[in-house]
């Protein structure tokens, strides 16, 4: 389900090991091939049954939460996010926050409507940002969202 983020320093060189995320928030794909719960009704309706949807929302949590203790462990406590989303591409940046899962699922999951969330990588997370691509109903081809890393002043000292 999930990667590790062991954080690897050699010749001062730092790799994240946590490859693409691909969240939801609803219609989890169920098919002959892909059908975890082997379950006939799942099956029939091509996406995962109600009774189902709630081990996925559970899993989609646990790997959120799993990425913020990532995120922890290599230095990031504080993030903000920001972009142009919304049927009216409306510019938006949030306050800060401290680094945890339930604050991380409120900027993946920041619209009240079923969403799909992506990050293709973290090939930036050294050096405090992700790219995050979300999609939903006023977006269907996504939108981009930016995290960020946030150093405050008491962390500085």
């Amino acid at each position: 389900m999930s990667n590790s983020c062991m954080q690897s320093k050699g010749e001062n060189m730092q790799t994240f090991e946590r490859s693409e995320m691909k969240l939801s928030n609803s219609f989890w794909e169920v098919s002959e091939d892909n059908n975890p719960y082997e379950c006939e009704l799942c099956l029939e309706y091509g996406v995962v049954c109600e009774i189902h949807s709630e081990l996925e929302w559970d899993n989609t949590l646990t790997e959120i939460n799993e990425l913020a203790d990532c995120l922890n462990r290599i230095g990031w406590k504080h993030m903000a996010a920001s972009g142009s989303g919304g049927w009216r591409n409306d510019s938006y940046s949030s306050e800060v926050v401290e680094v945890n899962g339930e604050n991380l699922r409120d900027f993946l999951f920041c619209y009240n409507t079923d969403m799909q969330v992506h990050i293709e990588n973290f090939d930036n997370v050294f050096n405090g940002s992700i790219s995050v691509k979300l999609s939903h109903h006023d977006r269907p081809m996504g939108e981009t969202m930016n995290i960020k890393n946030v150093v405050t002043f008491s962390e500085e000292e």
